[in-house]
């Protein structure tokens, strides 16, 4: 048995020193991959909590029995997803002013389930590379539109946005064909 299968074993047994591993386990590469967002550390440690409760409910809860990721992946995707909950939330920040709004992000929130991201990277690679450059920098780097111009020398930052549009339109639209196939 993997380590993984153990720990979430031991935590539906009742173990809450293996909750304390785990814990202190992911606590700084978690933090140091919330610093990619620009949220407070504070804010960060926040969810990384609620991130940490929503992991050990499902365990108990048995929703965890077939994970097929590892334990910090499905954290880390918790974590992901309720950053950009929190970024929804706050008021348009002046540092992503004529960005696009942030409900394009929804085609990168999907299920954490092995074989979603699986068909998420599948449909990524399928991009061309200046449209893989292009989406890696704005949601995983959440480099702003301006500093992307600046990194792949386009023209205008309207030229951009229009880049990005298509190339997420495109995403979507491997992500559905690949999905049904």
């Amino acid at each position: 048995m993997n380590r993984d299968r153990r720990w979430i074993q031991s935590l539906k047994n009742g173990d809450n020193a293996t909750l304390d591993t785990i814990y202190l386990q992911y606590k700084d590469p978690f933090l140091a991959f919330a610093g990619r967002y620009p949220i407070a550390k504070e804010v960060a440690m926040d969810i990384y909590h609620d991130s940490m409760i929503i992991l050990y409910e499902n365990i108990v809860r048995g929703k965890l029995d077939t994970l097929k990721s590892s334990i910090k992946t499905y954290l880390f995707a918790i974590g992901k997803y309720k950053i950009y909950a929190h970024l929804k939330s706050m008021p348009q920040q002046e540092e992503r002013q004529g960005d696009e709004p942030m409900e394009e992000i929804s085609v990168l929130e999907m299920d954490t389930t092995e074989e979603r991201l699986k068909l998420l990277e599948g449909a990524y690679l399928q991009l061309g590379p200046k449209c893989q450059q292009v989406l890696r920098l704005f949601y995983y780097k959440g480099l702003k539109l301006d500093a992307i111009q600046a990194q792949m020398a386009y023209e205008s930052k309207d030229t951009l946005k229009s880049h990005k549009s298509r190339c997420l339109k495109q995403l979507k639209e491997k992500i559905q064909a690949n999905g049904k196939g």
